[in-house]
């Protein structure tokens, strides 16, 4: 997925971006970007929006065992200032065909994101391969689109053929 990460500049670009930051969430970051690189999730991009540490995008290509296939789903990450200790705001700026999206906001469903569900272990990296696992699995129990989710539960298959014409003409960008 190509958008501005921290490969698209250097990494020295990025820290020297993160400078006014406090000590600790700047050494926090620099180990995220450096896992980020060597580490994401096959077909997942994430990085700091151009010099705002605090704003990342990823992108997560759609599963190949989903409706999703083939799909670019880009993400904005909103880091709170206490980050690890509160989670980071998703925004889901790819018009989707899910139960755990809503569309009108971009908000997702994601657990890991909820702060009684957030640890300060968890990563960016972690956050990215939990809208992946998302695109797998949907989890209609807590769905953000209860008529999507109605389809998805009362008839898969049409609910899988909406999901991929939606990706098809929403997701190519």
């Amino acid at each position: 997925c190509p958008h501005r990460d921290h490969r698209s500049r250097g990494y020295s670009d990025v820290f020297s971006s993160m400078a006014a930051a406090p000590s600790n969430v700047l050494k926090r970051l620099q180990k995220e970007v450096a896992m980020i690189a060597s580490n994401m999730p096959e077909g997942c991009t994430a990085g700091p929006e151009d010099d705002n540490m605090y704003k990342w995008t990823a992108c997560v290509l759609g599963p190949k065992s989903s409706p999703f296939a083939g799909g670019k789903f880009h993400l904005r990450l909103t880091l709170p200032k206490d980050y690890p200790f509160h989670p980071p705001a998703i925004t889901l700026t790819t018009k989707t065909y899910h139960p755990n999206v809503n569309n009108e906001e971009g908000s997702i469903c994601i657990g890991i994101t909820r702060d009684e569900e957030w640890r300060p272990t968890c990563t960016m990296r972690d956050v990215v391969q939990a809208v992946y696992d998302l695109l797998v699995s949907p989890n209609p129990d807590h769905a953000l689109d209860a008529e999507i989710a109605d389809v998805y539960i009362k008839d898969k298959k049409k609910w899988e053929k909406t999901a991929r014409e939606w990706t098809k003409k929403h997701a190519n960008k």
